[in-house]
């Protein structure tokens, strides 16, 4: 968000940065697609990036770099857990972490930083219906590769 002009003195942009972060709701069978346009980019160098008509988060090379989504999760359940992603600087690792539990994820190499391909994360389970905050972070810095990401789906597991 940007604001402009004269006298912002008494405008507070704190809660107008906080309003700005778009909440993740399910589709209507209770499923979840985050897209790359809707994350919170933490970091000095990762940004979204539009590659041949797909929006990603791409210039993911540092470690300490990290994405996020808001969720909000109506229901209790579990949901298997998928990610989009592009790996042409070699095979590499990240944790998705939402409500307490962490799943740690192998993203194998890829040919180019367009070709995009599901890569499975697990399973999670939310106990508690509320909105939580789900974010991926390299798993180590010494073996973090740069990836693209254009998406992360959870799909609900059915009974």
């Amino acid at each position: 968000m940007k604001l402009i002009g004269s006298n912002l003195t008494h405008f507070n942009t704190a809660i107008a940065a906080a309003d700005a972060v778009p909440l993740a709701m399910p589709d209507a069978r209770g499923n979840f697609a985050l897209y790359a346009s809707t994350a919170q980019l933490h970091g000095e160098q990762v940004q979204f990036e539009n590659r041949n008509g797909i929006e990603n988060v791409g210039f993911w090379d540092r470690p300490g770099d990290w994405v996020s989504w808001k969720v909000n999760f109506a229901q209790v359940g579990s949901f298997d857990v998928t990610a989009m992603v592009a790996a042409a600087a070699g095979s590499s690792e990240f944790t998705l972490e939402v409500a307490g539990q962490k799943l740690d994820v192998e993203v194998p190499a890829g040919t180019d930083w367009d070709t995009y391909a599901p890569v499975k994360c697990g399973t999670l389970t939310i106990d508690k219906p509320g909105q939580y905050d789900l974010s991926i972070r390299p798993r180590d810095a010494a073996t973090w590769r740069a990836i693209n990401m254009t998406s992360v789906h959870l799909e609900r597991m059915r009974p």
